[in-house]
């Protein structure tokens, strides 16, 4: 957890530096005309950008985008990989000012993502029409300088890494909590007619912690394959 929390705390740096001061200086740069081109009645996006029935009208997708939504708000709230960045603070309030720091400056990195999406209609608005996705990388090499360009790639990597570490993590865990020490080893010490409970007394916690320890880090293999594999088909 202490090693996750701290590698992600190298990631963010970047994320938060490149995108805010990427947005500023385009916005210095250009001014506020090279974000409205993109609004409607100037160069204009596509009207279908700011069409908002699929959340007003159920025969335009409605329910299923609230569903998403939902499944994304709830699923986060007990998401692993989050939660294993709040049980890595040394006290509940660190976690909880954490927790607070990070919505707020999420804030600021959002916008100046939109921001930086805004201004490519205008800078590159072929690319911006025709493949969206890569609207950051090429905005990054071709119309940032080179070291804000290298602080928003930076940051877009440092967020999968983190993304996947966290998860990889967080999977890694259950396998060996919950369906190793929970059921597997429960059942082998019920076997021996003993209890968890029992055992864990007559050895040190620190002994069965790197039990544990070893247990995920071996499973982080084959989840590592699995994810892979499932990204690939």
């Amino acid at each position: 957890l202490f090693s996750c929390a701290a590698t992600d705390a190298v990631q963010i740096c970047a994320a938060i530096t490149g995108f805010i001061m990427a947005a500023v200086w385009l916005l210095y740069t250009y001014g506020w005309d090279s974000f409205a081109a993109a609004l409607p009645d100037t160069l204009g996006a596509p009207e279908n950008y700011y069409n908002l029935t699929g959340l007003t009208r159920i025969d335009n997708g409605a329910m299923i985008n609230y569903a998403g939504i939902m499944a994304l708000v709830l699923g986060d709230v007990i998401a692993l990989d989050f939660m294993e960045r709040i049980f890595a603070a040394k006290s509940a309030r660190t976690a909880r000012l954490g927790c607070f720091y990070a919505a707020f400056l999420t804030i600021f990195v959002g916008l100046s993502s939109c921001l930086i999406g805004l201004a490519a209609y205008s800078l590159i608005p072929d690319l911006a029409s025709s493949d969206p996705r890569m609207i950051m990388p090429e905005m990054a090499a071709n119309a940032l300088p080179l070291g804000f360009g290298v602080l928003v790639i930076a940051g877009i990597l440092g967020a999968g890494a983190s993304t996947a570490s966290g998860g990889l993590l967080g999977v890694s865990t259950v396998v060996g909590r919950n369906l190793y020490q929970k059921n597997i080893y429960r059942l082998y010490l019920k076997s021996k007619g003993t209890s968890l409970h029992e055992y864990n007394n007559e050895e040190s916690h620190a002994k069965f912690d790197k039990r544990l320890l070893l247990i995920a880090r071996i499973a982080a293999i084959p989840v590592m394959l699995c994810a892979m594999y499932i990204a690939h088909v």
